[in-house]
């Protein structure tokens, strides 16, 4: 068990780390979104940095606009991922049951609606600030 909690320790620290990678590859380097300069259109994501930094300093109205899709999923994600780690560390296999694949297929559509949809002109309050 004791080797289970330090493998989901590690996942999260390798977790931490690619967020700063990220982070100063957007910031430091000024990588833009691959998507959006390929297509011109937005991607689901495009807005989730800002989101995550506005949260950070806990201004919620404005990590909403930045990308409310992923702002609306990130409980559910938070507690998916605790799910299948605390159903790892109890049974050595991570928990994935119906209500899981669900709620995956669930927001996953959702997503694609949202990357549809903020890129039609009237609904382009969805578009990232």
């Amino acid at each position: 068990m004791k080797k289970r909690i330090l493998k989901v320790i590690s996942m999260l620290a390798a977790v931490l780390a690619a967020g700063i990678v990220y982070y100063l590859s957007t910031f430091v380097i000024s990588i833009k979104c691959p998507i959006k300069r390929m297509t011109g259109f937005y991607c689901p994501g495009c807005g989730a940095t800002r989101m995550f930094l506005n949260i950070l300093n806990l201004d919620f109205y404005k990590a909403f606009r930045c990308n409310s899709a992923v702002f609306v999923c990130l409980p559910f994600l938070v507690l998916f991922f605790a799910m299948r780690a605390y159903g790892y560390i109890k049974t050595g296999t991570p928990l994935y049951n119906k209500p899981m694949k669900v709620m995956i297929a669930v927001m996953t559509v959702f997503l694609l609606i949202f990357a549809v949809l903020r890129n039609i002109p009237c609904f382009s309050f969805l578009a990232p600030p």
